[in-house]
């Protein structure tokens, strides 16, 4: 079953659940008699609490924005490099 809203020009909105797909373009308002039409609006689709939510975002954003990291985890990396003076070693780590 779908919600679906009509616009009285009265009594204002009315909501109906009716099977997904079978709502009418208008109908007759259940007060008045006067003739109400479809809203057509975002659907009603329950989102689930926050942690859910930062989870699945945290999931597709890695997808295509991994996280970076500076060296594999639990290995620190030594407070104190040696200089080098080859700037093409110079980046590498050290044994």
């Amino acid at each position: 079953m779908a919600t679906y809203e009509f616009l009285c020009r009265r009594d204002g909105v009315i909501a109906l659940r009716l099977p997904g797909g079978q709502a009418p373009a208008s109908i007759a308002c259940p007060t008045c008699e006067d003739p109400a039409r479809r809203l057509f609006g975002v659907p009603q689709v329950q989102r689930g609490d926050s942690r859910s939510r930062r989870v699945i975002a945290a999931t597709e954003a890695s997808a295509s924005e991994p996280a970076v990291v500076s060296a594999p985890l639990g290995r620190r990396r030594s407070p104190t490099r040696r200089p080098t003076a080859d700037p093409r070693t110079a980046m590498l780590p050290s044994p």
